[in-house]
């Protein structure tokens, strides 16, 4: 690719990389990742055929992120569903991604953080929903904060 395309910074750089690191030059890259605000590495397998699959986990392909270092550093956090949307195209009929909340105890409220719908199988989507979907409310519970005041578990 080196080969074939000119940088022009801002526009357009190469992703930094390193074939075969060492234990020490990884960890090494994962700080300066982190220290330029980026979420993490990717991890490659240098075999061929090793392409990249989304929404399928496999050793080809590694997220190396700042919560996995275990020298005391990482983030940990302890997070609550508050709220879901439908899923569309193969996750119609489930729940796709779910609203996470953080108990803020100067408050006694819940604040969302995040959603997140990657890393679920599509048996796990189907639990979620089956044990979630009595749950749902037609207006946020007041213990909820959340900025965009969305209702949880709504349809569409």
């Amino acid at each position: 690719m080196h080969e074939n395309f000119e940088a022009k910074k801002p526009q357009f750089q190469f992703s930094v990389y390193a074939d075969n690191p060492t234990p020490d030059q990884m960890s090494i890259l994962l700080e300066e990742s982190v220290r330029n605000l980026c979420e993490g590495l990717m991890v490659k397998t240098l075999k061929e055929n090793s392409s990249y699959e989304p929404s399928k986990r496999t050793f080809n392909w590694l997220k190396l992120k700042k919560d996995y270092i275990d020298n005391g550093i990482g983030d940990s956090l302890d997070l609550v569903v508050v709220g879901a949307d439908y899923g569309t195209g193969k996750r119609t009929g489930v729940y796709g991604s779910f609203l996470l909340a953080a108990y803020d105890a100067d408050t006694e409220n819940f604040q969302t953080i995040s959603k997140t719908g990657t890393g679920f199988s599509d048996e796990d989507l189907q639990a979620a929903y089956n044990e979630l979907k009595d749950l749902k409310v037609e207006k946020m519970d007041p213990m909820v904060r959340h900025k965009d005041a969305v209702i949880f578990f709504r349809e569409d």
